[in-house]
């Protein structure tokens, strides 16, 4: 005689496991980390940061011309922040982004260093700090320089 199922059995005996789940929560998990460390030590990360600074550049640029307020970008070889010049002085805005390759740069100082200002300014008037930042290292560096009153120029070397 065959075996009859009531509705509970039924219910009881479909899916998975909560043991079947975490082990292939587990092994997600590893696969996307091992990818993650892969894709962070490519070739051609400079590419990357550079894109990303020509943008900020050029976004807080034009943010401190609409607004009439100082912006800045703070630099470090670890990695850049935004910064809003205040009535108190200049205070860091967000998190501080990664750089992905090794990164080096040279600005001119406007103010006195001891007042923590950020490497790059940018004024109400257009203006900015003069620097160059470059991008990786060898050959395949990129440097992105600004004079204080045009654009950003990029470029190999």
């Amino acid at each position: 005689m065959a075996e009859q199922l009531t509705p509970g059995d039924q219910w009881a005996k479909a899916g998975f496991t909560l043991v079947e789940l975490l082990v292939v929560i587990a092994i997600l998990s590893v696969l996307s980390v091992g990818s993650a460390l892969l894709i962070t030590r490519r070739p051609g990360l400079e590419q990357g940061d550079a894109a990303v600074f020509r943008d900020a550049h050029e976004r807080l640029r034009s943010l401190a011309v609409h607004s009439g307020r100082a912006h800045g970008l703070y630099l470090d070889v670890r990695g850049w922040q935004l910064a809003e010049a205040g009535p108190d002085g200049w205070r860091s805005e967000g998190v501080r982004l990664a750089w992905q390759a090794p990164v080096r740069f040279r600005a001119e100082r406007l103010s006195d260093p001891a007042a923590r200002a950020p490497e790059i300014r940018f004024l109400p008037d257009g203006r900015s700090s003069a620097f160059e930042v470059i991008f990786g290292t060898g050959d395949g560096a990129l440097r992105c320089r600004g004079d204080g009153w045009g654009g950003l120029s990029c470029g190999a070397g």
